[in-house]
């Protein structure tokens, strides 16, 4: 069985975990690639949260190893505590510079999504900004929730505006963010916390068992003050010649201390 070692950190109260469906409202999703070129990421952009995500089938996926935590979650009138890890993602922008970015694993971080491509009034918002549905790729799945604590990452830069949906532009890549006409189904229902805070982090260790020496035996029954206190199987001694020990120490100690008061 491992042995868990853990460590307190600071305690800060978390929001609650969300689900929230957004009707007719194309969020700052895109594609983004990993550590090879032929590693894809499905990422959602939301400026509101604290924490970065990242669902653990992906993690599998890329081969991460995360460090063991323990998430508490704040809700209505209930604390949820929530066995995570904690990953370094790496995600290349479009500059194929390598970036690695802390995440807290989740089982799932929203719902899929249809391909929009494949949709008309997808396919007229990409006509209208003159770009092709290829340059602003959407994600039918997210597997990573980029929040502010990596928002220099995040798309923020406006570049252009039509009919209440914004085409931005990031260090990843475009996207569209806003309400799109003539769609009203949902995109992405997201569930993930607002902000996680880690209260318990713990790390796995195996237990070695091996014989003690002894000297290591010797040293443990004199620290316990075992034998301390010695009785003759008779009851008591009548011959005068047992040694008895009359303290809390070991017979050669109180031998030691006996001496020492005699010299005083």
């Amino acid at each position: 069985m491992c042995n868990l070692k853990r460590s307190r950190s600071n305690k800060t109260l978390s929001k609650t975990l969300a689900t929230v469906t957004f009707d007719g409202i194309l969020l700052k999703s895109l594609i983004a690639t990993g550590k090879t070129f032929t590693e894809k990421i499905g990422i959602l952009e939301d400026n509101c949260s604290t924490d970065n995500y990242i669902t653990h089938s992906k993690a599998h996926e890329l081969h991460l190893k995360g460090k063991d935590i323990i998430l508490e979650i704040e809700g209505i009138n209930t604390t949820k505590h929530i066995e995570s890890k904690i990953y370094m993602v790496p995600i290349r922008d479009k500059k194929k510079n390598l970036h690695h970015i802390e995440c807290y694993g989740l089982e799932k971080i929203s719902s899929d999504q249809t391909d929009l491509a494949q949709e008309k009034p997808y396919l007229d918002l990409c006509q209208k900004f003159g770009i092709t549905p290829k340059d602003v790729d959407r994600p039918l799945k997210i597997d990573l929730l980029l929040s502010s604590r990596s928002n220099y990452l995040m798309s923020d830069q406006v570049i252009k505006t039509i009919d209440g949906v914004k085409l931005y532009s990031g260090p990843l890549r475009k996207t569209f963010g806003g309400s799109l006409k003539g769609r009203d189904t949902q995109e992405h229902s997201r569930s993930y916390p607002s902000k996680a805070t880690p209260v318990v982090s713990f790390v796995k260790r195996t237990r070695t068992i091996r014989p003690l020496s002894n000297k290591e035996i010797i040293a443990f029954f004199k620290e316990e003050s075992i034998g301390a206190e010695c009785h003759p199987k008779c009851g008591n001694c009548e011959c005068g010649q047992c040694n008895l020990g009359q303290k809390q120490m070991s017979l050669k100690e109180e031998k030691e201390y006996t001496k020492f008061r005699n010299n005083i």
